[in-house]
């Protein structure tokens, strides 16, 4: 399974989209599209990058992040949540996930309710809670969901119709 574009329009507007390297808010040395820079590429923190290299960088972190969530969570089938789990990963790393409890939650099959409560205490950095990573989970969880949202729409559309007699107009 690929990521989709809602899922990685929802990484680049957490992470954001700079040229040039920045600590984050845990300290880590940054640069593009939310690339923690490694020991071997030291120099892009004196870099600046061009949109292409930029986008090159998230190819292949996405890709990285693809993989990792596939194999934290393989029982997920439906695009709007691995789009969603691989935000996720991208941001937490697969061993953070891993050590986490949110992977054993959803391949148990538990209820929405405590996957989302679980999902939505991943909100700090650097030894506090973040306005933004809460604003992220949150957004994660959303598009987790969203699916659900989207279906229990069509059925109150449908009740409406019923229950005010246009679905017969549909249907002549």
């Amino acid at each position: 399974m690929h990521i989709g574009s809602e899922g990685k329009a929802l990484i680049e507007r957490w992470e954001g989209r700079r040229s040039t390297a920045y600590q984050d808010t845990a300290g880590l040395w940054t640069i593009g599209i939310g690339h923690l820079i490694g020991p071997d590429e030291q120099w892009m923190r004196t870099a600046t990058l061009s949109a292409a290299q930029i986008d090159e960088l998230f190819r292949r972190d996405i890709a990285w992040a693809e993989a990792a969530t596939a194999r934290l969570f393989p029982s997920v089938s439906k695009q709007n949540q691995f789009d969603a789990l691989v935000s996720f990963v991208y941001n937490l790393g697969e061993t953070q996930v891993r050590n986490g409890t949110l992977d054993d939650l959803i391949a148990e099959g538990a209820t929405p309710e405590s996957i989302s409560a679980k999902w939505l205490q991943y909100n700090r950095s650097g030894g506090g809670i973040t306005s933004g990573l809460v604003a992220r989970r949150t957004a994660e969880v959303k598009l987790y969901w969203s699916h659900l949202w989207k279906a229990a729409l069509v059925c109150l559309f449908i009740a409406a119709a019923l229950f005010t007699g246009a679905a017969y107009s549909f249907l002549a």
